[in-house]
């Protein structure tokens, strides 16, 4: 085996393996079972509601964002039984390992963060819900509700105690009933009442998600630390299954391994399974006694925001469930993933069915990201010139533009890219564009070189994993051209793909508007839905009223 895999791993094959490294991994609790909703595409709410027109309103209520004064218990795991948004429905999920933290307020009460499991998938935030402490009861708080939750474009949402409405079919605010008791005990949080506490809106009614047996335990699991001599570090390709109603069908990722120059070393690591936890390791190990290569189920890998859920490497058997076309992969727990070197193909190949699984929780299975028969090669690093992108379109409005491109994986020769050394650059009149968070308030810092695939938390830019189309909703369109390149930067060189362009038509342009509606008034709101003078600076939002009684909202940047 070259020693760019997996670094040599092979050559320990003649080192005892010490036994107790495949027994620190958690091991789950009961087997693992498909749930009816998984996490591969998020709800959409998020991705278009900042692009259509909506209502701001000044709120004299506000969530509670900021961490209370007192002493904090954070990366919390966090078990319910929920009601979510799905699709057009509403869900039931059996949460685990959802991602929650408690304060013990300088005050005396205790501030629970973000209860509702699923309202991350609203991008309603991570407000603190004040408890009250029972007197007389020791470690008993009261979670007295209606308290704000959060402000989702103008409108004001609070969390309430809810009850069956009288057909049995919903949930309604209950009038009567408007507090819940946790204990808190032994840095435990658990909700005593058995009801549910959900989200609801101004006016008292049921916004699809509601929570019951909540529970907050600290978790104690670490994400592994690549050690400090671990300096061999190669780029790899992984092959693995990705359609169930053909099991000859392959997809591949690129990811990275990294071990010691040791060559008695039994141990490396894997880097990259998951997208949103890009330096999270995996650890691999060589089993003399077997002569395989090892991965060990259970693996934690950090927290993730987007899903706001802790996030483990599990490994299981797959087995294709489903009829006609409606079919997915299910699976049966494993202790670990074995994998043989393979000298024909120079990689590290599992067998199906085994399967490697990014998982959001450790003892249900709630999928993220899933690798059937996955196997790893070595991958040259090489300079390349990458294609041209292509399927430019625009689609042009005078408040936003919604651009649309293909950035090809590929070189100009159709030889495959490694997508993790692969960028665009946008140019507006021939210059290239720098995003900004005050305009592309997902975005943590300004933005140049866009890696492929990238998305910011406000879907103003994204790629659409099934089509591999980038969309971008442009609110910087005074321009006359935009033109989208490709960057490759392999073999230590930077190379550019020639430029794609397209001219914008006499629309927006200039200040020229096709708006031909009579404008009755105007009003200015910040990003926290507070109201403003026209004059104020930075991000705000411009309300327009027309004498149609239609409106529209755009943003505005000073």
């Amino acid at each position: 085996m070259k020693k760019t895999l997996l670094l040599g791993l092979a050559t320990a094959m003649a080192m005892s393996l010490q036994a107790q490294q495949l027994t620190t991994a958690t091991q789950l609790s009961h087997p693992m079972k498909r749930q009816g909703v998984t996490l591969s595409e998020r709800a959409q709410k998020a991705t278009f509601a900042a692009k259509k027109a909506h209502k701001v309103a000044a709120k004299a209520e506000a969530p509670v964002l900021d961490q209370p004064a007192g002493t904090l218990f954070e990366n919390m795991y966090v078990t319910s039984a929920s009601y979510g948004l799905g699709w057009g429905d509403v869900y039931y999920q059996e949460v685990d390992g959802g991602y929650g933290a408690v304060v013990e307020g300088a005050d005396g009460n205790l501030y629970v963060k973000a209860p509702l499991s699923q309202a991350y998938v609203w991008d309603l935030g991570h407000p603190w819900i004040k408890c009250d402490k029972v007197e007389g009861q020791d470690g008993v708080y009261a979670m007295s509700m209606p308290q704000p939750y959060a402000i989702d474009y103008g409108d004001l949402y609070y969390i309430e105690r809810l009850k069956y409405d009288e057909d049995l079919e919903s949930y309604v605010a209950d009038e009567d009933n408007q507090t819940v008791r946790f204990q808190w005990k032994d840095n435990v949080l658990t909700q005593l009442d058995d009801c549910f506490v959900g989200l609801c809106d101004e006016t008292h009614d049921w916004f699809y998600m509601a929570d019951n047996g909540i529970k907050y335990v600290v978790n104690n699991d670490k994400v592994a630390q690549v050690p400090a001599d671990y300096t061999d570090v190669s780029d790899m390709r992984m092959y693995f299954k990705d359609d169930p109603s053909d099991l000859d069908s392959e997809d591949n990722k690129f990811v990275k391994s990294a071990a010691s120059e040791d060559e008695e070393s039994t141990v490396a690591y894997i880097l990259g399974l998951n997208d949103n936890l890009p330096d999270a390791p995996v650890m691999v190990v060589a089993n003399m006694q077997t002569e395989k290569f090892e991965i060990p189920t259970c693996q934690y890998m950090g927290v993730d925001m987007m899903y706001n859920s802790h996030i483990y490497l599990l490994t299981g058997n797959a087995k294709v469930e489903g009829s006609g076309n409606k079919v997915y992969f299910n699976y049966d727990k494993t202790d670990n993933l074995e994998m043989t070197y393979d000298e024909d193909l120079d990689a590290l190949v599992a067998a199906y069915p085994a399967s490697l699984i990014v998982n959001c929780g450790r003892n249900l299975l709630y999928i993220a990201d899933e690798f059937v028969a996955p196997s790893f090669t070595s991958l040259d690093d090489e300079p390349m010139t990458p294609a041209t992108p292509t399927d430019l379109t625009v689609k042009e409005s005078v408040y936003f533009d919604i651009v649309k491109f293909v950035i090809p994986s590929v070189d100009d020769q159709g030889d495959d890219l490694n997508t993790k050394k692969l960028y665009y650059n946008i140019y507006l009149d021939g210059q290239v564009y720098t995003f900004d968070p005050e305009v592309f308030v997902g975005l943590s810092a300004p933005m140049t070189d866009v890696p492929y695939g990238f998305s910011e938390s406000e879907y103003d830019i994204y790629m659409t994993s099934s089509t591999k189309v980038n969309t971008i909703y442009f609110y910087d369109n005074d321009y006359k051209t935009i033109g989208v390149q490709s960057v490759y930067r392999g073999g230590n060189e930077e190379h550019r793909s020639d430029i794609v362009t397209y001219t914008r038509s006499i629309v927006g342009i200039d200040g020229i508007s096709t708006d031909v509606r009579t404008v009755k008034s105007e009003s200015y709101y910040n990003a926290a839905g507070q109201k403003v003078d026209a004059s104020a600076n930075g991000l705000i939002f411009k309300h327009v009223e027309y004498t149609d009684g239609t409106t529209q909202t755009f943003k505005v940047i000073k």
